[in-house]
């Protein structure tokens, strides 16, 4: 699950290596994680460091996005 802390949005995303429902669930459990507002800035600072190629970032989504189909599910536009 990744959490967009700047937008205040929780997105699912499929977990890689969770096969099991009780591993799911544990996984799960980091949305009912904290943090302190000073918490959140040094987060915020980390992240905004981060620089990503587009090409790279474009990559990962068609992998995902193909991985989603090939589980039979629909991805939607």
């Amino acid at each position: 699950m990744v959490i967009s802390i700047k937008l205040n949005l929780v997105v699912p995303l499929i977990i890689p290596g969770t096969k099991r429902i009780d591993r799911l669930w544990q996984n799960l459990g980091g949305a009912a994680v904290t943090f302190t507002p000073d918490e959140l800035a040094e987060i915020n600072r980390t992240l905004d460091s981060i620089t990503i190629p587009r090409a790279r970032c474009l990559s990962i989504a068609k992998g995902m996005q193909e991985r989603i189909v090939d589980a039979g599910f629909t991805v939607r536009d």
